[in-house]
């Protein structure tokens, strides 16, 4: 009788241990990602504030240059596709609403670049 007391108290520990080791490990990859996102927004920004740069001083000369509109419409695929990832993340976040908050900075740096292109 005492050793299925052990064995029971014994199972409980190691649930309780896997369980908190498994929100533990769920919380580490929404932070990952988090990271990530971080790191694709810092990219954008700069992206978008050397664009804006460039605008202003193509403005300035009066220049119409094709290869900075080539880049303009390829940086637009890329952050679009930047989108995307981070909506997939966020259609599998779980944990934290931290990643929502990501997403909404990235659609306001994006929609800052659709109206400056």
């Amino acid at each position: 009788m005492k050793n299925q007391k052990y064995f029971f108290l014994y199972a409980l520990i190691l649930t309780i241990v896997i369980f908190n080791l498994g929100i533990f490990m769920g919380y580490r990859l929404e932070s990952s990602r988090i990271d990530k996102i971080n790191g694709m927004y810092l990219d954008a920004e700069t992206e978008l504030l050397d664009q804006m740069i460039q605008k202003d001083a193509l403005s300035i000369i009066d220049l119409n240059c094709e290869s900075l509109v080539k880049e303009n419409i390829l940086f637009g695929d890329k952050i679009f596709e930047e989108a995307l990832t981070i909506q997939r993340y966020e259609e599998a976040n779980k944990i934290n609403d931290d990643i929502i908050f990501q997403h909404r900075r990235f659609d306001l740096l994006r929609t800052l670049f659709w109206i400056t292109a």
